[in-house]
Parts: structure tokens; sequence; C-alpha cells
């Protein structure tokens, strides 16, 4: 066995890491060889390709750069693709800009059936007029190969989207199932089956369901179908039921959602949660389930987590109404200052100042404050 003590001695010794004695604490001499060796020992251990391990060696999505050279050392296809859904299920941003940096690096391009997927949900985002940064999305996707991500990141439309898709052949049959739901669009219903899906322990394909049922009008049969899936113990499938919920606004989802702001063992169940009843508020023309949404919300405003409060700064959207922007900010006003308390001002400043400036410009005028009531 090697001996822990000896072995950190010689790194210090190396100058591989270094020694602050008076916080004791010891750091890389570098970032990169602290990614390095993070990939070193991630790429062989598909037991760690998990949201904490990629939490973990990203420092919480800050640097993708060890996820870059994990991909960089996998060299098995199989292996690739796990990889990557895996990846997809946790940042969707991550998985694009691992992709495209790891395929410049190696000169090694992957294949259509592990890229389109990918690529395909993703350009979706610049469709949806809730999806923040589209900038961003965009760029993700220029940062492909030359010629890979260009085409997605210049759709204008869905039908344009799913003509890309159709270009693509493959006789993969885990592509071929994919592609089919991929390109379906408003026709006909979506069958019992269908919605099964969301359930799919393949992340590309639950992900791909949720993002399909979207598109479609589900009765409260198919409503009812979707929110049991969220009663289970699979993280993922539930993110992935919240997000199809914000699509369709009843009481009955709305419910459901608010409980889901109780999530404290997956943040991003309580993010999608956030998102959607955003989205429900915003959008729907009844006035007391807009009412419900933001007293939801209020009500859970310091349990909700630091993704969570930040979605607050997209509660302006082009679709939202007049009278959401007017009786939610009150709210998002109060999040700023849970924000202020629990990270930095400068993070408060942008959620509230993002969400002042797209409502003073939807609203024709500086906004002002509501009489609605906001609970304190």
């Amino acid at each position: 066995m090697v001996d822990t003590a000896e072995f950190v001695q010689r790194l210090l010794a190396d100058g591989i890491i270094l020694e602050d004695p008076s916080k004791e604490l010891m750091s890389f001499q570098h970032q990169l060889k602290q990614d390095y060796l993070a990939a070193h020992h991630l790429a062989p251990r598909s037991d760690l390709w998990t949201p904490e391990a990629f939490d973990a060696v990203t420092f919480q999505s800050a640097s993708f750069d060890s996820l870059v050279m994990t991909l960089e050392m996998i060299t098995d296809e199989k292996d690739q693709s796990k990889f990557v859904r895996q990846l997809y299920d946790w940042n969707w941003l991550g998985t694009v800009v691992s992709i495209g940096a790891a395929a410049k690096s190696t000169g090694r391009a992957f294949s259509a059936e592990i890229q389109t997927p990918v690529l395909a949900n993703v350009a979706e985002k610049l469709l949806d007029p809730m999806a923040e940064r589209k900038e961003q999305v965009r760029a993700a996707l220029l940062g492909m190969p030359e010629g890979v991500g260009d085409r997605y990141a210049g759709i204008q439309s869905l039908d344009e989207l799913i003509a890309l898709v159709n270009m693509v052949d493959s006789e993969d049959e885990e592509f071929q199932k994919w592609k089919a739901l991929f390109t379906r669009h408003g026709d006909g219903t979506l069958s019992e089956d269908d919605l099964r899906s969301i359930t799919a322990s393949d992340p590309i394909l639950g992900w791909t369901t949720a993002n399909v049922i979207r598109r479609f009008t589900l009765d409260e049969l198919g409503l009812r179908q979707l929110r049991a899936y969220f009663e289970t113990t699979n993280r993922s499938v539930r993110w992935r039921v919240v997000h199809a919920l914000g699509k369709f606004d009843s009481s009955k989802n709305v419910e459901l959602l608010v409980r889901a702001l109780d999530t404290k063992d997956y943040a991003w169940v309580q993010f999608g949660a956030v998102r959607s009843l955003i989205e429900i508020g915003a959008r729907t023309q009844d006035s007391t389930l807009r009412a419900s949404v933001i007293q939801g919300l209020e009500t859970h405003r310091d349990v909700l987590g630091r993704r969570a409060l930040r979605r607050f700064a997209g509660a302006c959207f082009d679709g939202a109404s007049s009278e959401w922007l007017r009786e939610v900010e009150p709210l998002v006003r109060l999040v700023g200052e849970r924000l202020a308390a629990i990270t930095d001002q400068e993070t408060s400043a942008s959620v509230v100042g993002r969400f002042t400036k797209c409502a003073e410009e939807a609203l024709g005028h500086p906004s002002a404050p509501t009489d609605s009531k906001v609970m304190s």
C-alpha cells in the first residue's frame, strides 16, 4: 500500500501541491493538474459518473475542463455514449462543451448516434421562450468542430430542427427509437407507452420524452399518469416530470410542483419546479391559479437553494402576461433579499435587475409596486 503521508511529502517536494500552513490548506500548483488527476480517476470508473461526482470535479459547474479530459481518455464508443448520456442527465451545457472540446483536442469525431441527440435537444432550447441565455446555447453549439454544430445553432423553427435530425441515418436501434420520438410534433396524441418513456433509464430518451410531451396537449388522464411518475425514487425522473408539467396550467399540477419545492435531496428537482411554476403563473389566464403559484413560491422562499432562487431572473420572458409581471414583482424583490443574505449582493442585483429590465420593456414603463398581497 502507498504511504499517504510519504506520498503527500513527495508531491510537496516536487511542487505539484502547495501548502498554506496558516490556513491548514493544501492546493494544486495549477488547476489543470487537479483536473487531470480527477479525470484520470473518473474515466475508468463508470460507477462514479454521477451528478455528485460531476459537481465535485467541476466545482458546481464552474469549469468543465476535467470532464473534457475524462472524455478524451475514454476511447471505447459504448463507454463514450454512456458517459455522455450520464453527463447530459446532469448538465446540458457541460455535455456540449465537453463533446466539442474533446473532439477538437483529439481530432476524433464522435459518432452521429452520440452527438445528434445531444445537439438536437440542446438546439430546441433556442425555440423555448423561457430558456435563459440563448446566446450561451448558440455559442455552445458553435463550439463543436466546424460543420457539426453550426446548422443546429441557426435553426429558426421546430420543423427546421426536425428536418436536420431526419437527415441523419443510422442502423442503431437505440438511435432509431430516439429519432422516432424526437421527430413527433403534434401528430395525434401521446399514448400511455409514449408518456412512460419519461421514466426511461436512458437519460437522453427520458429527457427527449419530457420535451416532446410539451409539444402536445394532454387530457387529465395523461396529466394524472405524468404526475404519478413523480412518486419515484429516481431523482432524474422527478426532474423530467416537473419540467414537462410546466406546459399545462392546472391546479393539480401546481399542487404537485409546490410540493416539489420541498425536495432536499436533489437541487435540480427544486430548480425545475420553480421554472415550471413560473411558466404556469406567467401564462395562465386564471387569476386564482396565478395567485396560488405566487403564494406557493413565496412560502417556500427560505427553503429554496441558490440555483432555484437564481431562476427568478427568468420570471419575465416573451409570452408572460402583464398581470403576472406586476403581481410577481414583490416576490422577485424578496428573492433578491434572500440571495443577498445567502450569496452576495452582486448575484442578488443581477437576478432582480434582469427581471426588472425585462418587465419594464414588456410593460412599456418602469414597474411599480403592486397591491397584490405577498406573504412576508
